[in-house]
């Protein structure tokens, strides 16, 4: 009987830890004024206040395309071959940078200098990846720039049709009121997403003890009447 009774207390002390971090995926475009608008006005500084949440995951492609052709990936842009440029300066940083917080430095200021050429743009924005021109330059110009840019490509086409660039996804599912929130409030967004999943998981929590204690209970009783 002790036995039974330790093992009911052991299975109802046992509670799931739910993660407070949300996965935020953004489908966008280097030269989208749409997306530059996101990243810099309402991303960057939602992450500067709440970037403990966040895993952020850029995906730098949005309405482009890709083909094999003659040994190598042939892309067009919606914006024209300066943004097939653009999207491969964000992949190759994405690629290289070593820390999320660099990240997100060098993908907003990209976004911050998009008017400007691509050459100054990134001269002025590598620095925040503690890496040269040339080093980027080197990945966007060989094979591996492009392999990075097709990998982007896969990953946005598994969601077409996009209706809007940018797209913004949080823990891999797309839902039209987090986009919508995303786009006008994404701060509040994150907040409002984390609040109503903590409820969800709680109440989910709640019923699983529930149900747990009726099992224990039964069990118990069950042994008391064998013997």
């Amino acid at each position: 009987m002790r036995l039974v009774l330790l093992t009911s207390i052991t299975v109802l002390q046992t509670i799931q830890v739910y993660s407070e971090v949300v996965k935020v995926s953004i489908y966008y475009e280097a030269l989208c004024p749409d997306s530059v608008n996101f990243i810099n006005n309402q991303f960057y500084p939602a992450y500067q206040k709440i970037n403990s949440l966040l895993t952020v995951d850029f995906v730098p492609y949005g309405r482009a395309s890709h083909t094999w052709k003659n040994g190598d990936w042939q892309f067009e842009c919606q914006h024209g071959p300066e943004e097939c440029l653009g999207n491969k300066l964000h992949a190759c940083g994405i690629h290289e940078s070593q820390e999320q917080a660099k990240t997100v430095d060098y993908v907003n200021c990209l976004m911050m200098a998009y008017r400007s050429s691509a050459t100054h743009a990134l001269d002025m924005c590598v620095t925040y990846l503690n890496l040269t021109s040339k080093q980027i330059l080197d990945c966007v110009e060989s094979s591996k720039g492009s392999n990075l840019l097709a990998k982007y490509g896969n990953e946005t086409r598994a969601l077409y049709p996009l209706d809007f660039i940018p797209t913004i996804i949080f823990d891999g599912k797309f839902d039209t009121f987090v986009q919508s929130s995303s786009l006008h409030n994404f701060h509040d967004a994150v907040i409002q997403y984390l609040s109503h999943r903590k409820s969800t998981d709680q109440g989910s929590t709640a019923n699983r003890q529930s149900s747990y204690l009726l099992s224990c209970v039964i069990f118990t009783m069950a042994l008391c009447l064998y013997f």
